[in-house]
This record gives structure tokens, C-alpha cells and sequence, in this order.
């Protein structure tokens, strides 16, 4: 299943005013070329006769006048641009599942399945041949978005699409995340350990301390120890019977001693 996004429907009042948006350039244009041919057909009717005539001076004279004038020439070439230009600037737009109107207020059309933009053949499609479904029956596509409860007309319900309002959306995004952050628990901290005692040693350090200090000078330097693990034994076996001969020594000394002391007194 794909993944659905959640994002902000376009108000009836945007959508209203992104249509208005889409219609002002054709509407320039064709008031322009109207213009252009009510002064044609006026010079035509008033203008575009043939006649002749005789004087008392002799005189003869006809006359035709008709066509286009630089005037009008002019407003259908201003008129023809415009509309061209608008068909290029929609179609640009239609590649951003888009029109001049929604790009302007922050709109996109999208599918219903996956909140993904509808892309430039579908969008097409729904401007250019759907929506005249939507104004074939006294506009009733178009005012059926007034009564929809998703905001949708006939073009919308046809093809399976919405109208979003991105900025909107993106504004929701950035409040539930915010949200999520403030009800989102603080990390705890780690435990500071107390404190060890003037005079006892750090943890650490009381581990590396050895619990019998022994003698340094009578153990065998670390460069005297031989490899194998067999001779290290061996040394230490020699190193304790060593030590233990002068400790008997040492003591039969002291009793010896104590017992002369004795006799002496």
C-alpha cells in the first residue's frame, strides 16, 4: 500500500480565486481581438461601398474603402500573442500539476491515492477536457465544489484528484512538530558519582593498587623474565623459597640474640 500524506485542502474561496487568476489573460485577449473586429465589421458596413456620380463641373468620382486598418492590425497581433503566450506560461505550469492561478496562491492538484502531484498528461487532460464536463450543464461542476464536503467538483471526482493549499500544509507540518518535540520526554542524565573521601583513593585507582605490597627489590626485573609461561613460574616458586630461607635466618638471628640478652643480664 502507499503511503498516504497528510496535507491541507484548498479553501473555496483560494480555488475561486485561482480561477479568476487563469481567466484574466484570456479574457485581455479576447476583449482585445473583440475590439478589433467590431471596428471591422463597423468600417465594413459604413465604409466599404462603391459609387459613382456626374457634375456641373464635369466631374466624376467613385470611391471603396474597406479592410483592416493599422489600428486594427494591431490588436488582433497583440490579441494572437497574448493567447499564445498564455497556452506556453499554462503549459509549464501543467508540468507542476499546477495553473497560473494555483502557482500564484500556493496551490497543487494531487491524487487522492497517494497525495502525489498528478504530473503534466493528467493535468492536461483535466483542463483542457474534463473541466468542460464540470461547465457543460450551467456551470453545476464548478458550483458543485460550493457543496462538496472535500471541496471537490465534477473535474476533481472524475479523475480521482484534489486541490491542496501547500503553504498550508507545510505550516501544519512545522505545528505537529512542534507538538511532538514539547511532548517528546527529556533525555535523562547520567548519575554523578560521589565523591571518594580525602584519604581514600578513587575507585580506580584502588583497583590498581595491589592488596600486599611486596617487596620490588627482591622480585626479578621484567627484563629478566623469561618467555614461556612455565619458566615464569619456575622463577617465582625459586623467588618465594629465597625469600622464605632469609625470613628462617632472620629469626633463628633475633631468638638467638634475645636468649644472649638474657644470659648477659
Amino acid at each position: 500500500m502507499s503511503r498516504r500524506k497528510a496535507m491541507k485542502l484548498a479553501s473555496r474561496g483560494k480555488r475561486f480565486g485561482a480561477a479568476c487568476i487563469d481567466m484574466v489573460i484570456p479574457a485581455v485577449s479576447c476583449f482585445i481581438a473583440f475590439i478589433a473586429m467590431i471596428i471591422i465589421i463597423a468600417n465594413e458596413l459604413a465604409y466599404n461601398s462603391y459609387g459613382y456620380g456626374f457634375g456641373y463641373g464635369y466631374g466624376y468620382g467613385y470611391g471603396y474603402n474597406g479592410g483592416l486598418t493599422a489600428g486594427t492590425t494591431t490588436a488582433l497581433i497583440i490579441s494572437l500573442i497574448l493567447s499564445i503566450a498564455y497556452v506556453v506560461i499554462q503549459l509549464v505550469f501543467f508540468n507542476k500539476s499546477k495553473t497560473i492561478g494555483k502557482a500564484a496562491l500556493g496551490l497543487e492538484v494531487v491524487s487522492s491515492r497517494d497525495g502525489e502531484p498528478i504530473g503534466f498528461w493528467k493535468m492536461l487532460f483535466r483542463e483542457w477536457f474534463v473541466k468542460a464536463a464540470s461547465g457543460s450543464v450551467f456551470l453545476l461542476g464548478f458550483i458543485w465544489i460550493l457543496i462538496d464536503e472535500r471541496n471537490r467538483g465534477w473535474h476533481d471526482k472524475i479523475l480521482d484528484t484534489y486541490v491542496v493549499d501547500l503553504k498550508e500544509s507545510a505550516a501544519m507540518h512545522e505545528a505537529d512538530a512542534r507538538r511532538s518535540a514539547a511532548a517528546r520526554p527529556a533525555p535523562k542524565s547520567a548519575p554523578v558519582p560521589a565523591a571518594a573521601p580525602a584519604n581514600e583513593p578513587a575507585p580506580e585507582q584502588a583497583a590498581a593498587v595491589p592488596a600486599v605490597q611486596a617487596d620490588v627489590t627482591e622480585q626479578p626485573s621484567v627484563t629478566e623474565l623469561p618467555d614461556s609461561v612455565l619458566d615464569v613460574a619456575d622463577v617465582v616458586v625459586e623467588t618465594a623459597k629465597h625469600a622464605a630461607a632469609e625470613a628462617a635466618d632472620k629469626t633463628e638471628y633475633d631468638t638467638v640474640n634475645a636468649r644472649t640478652g638474657d644470659v648477659d643480664e
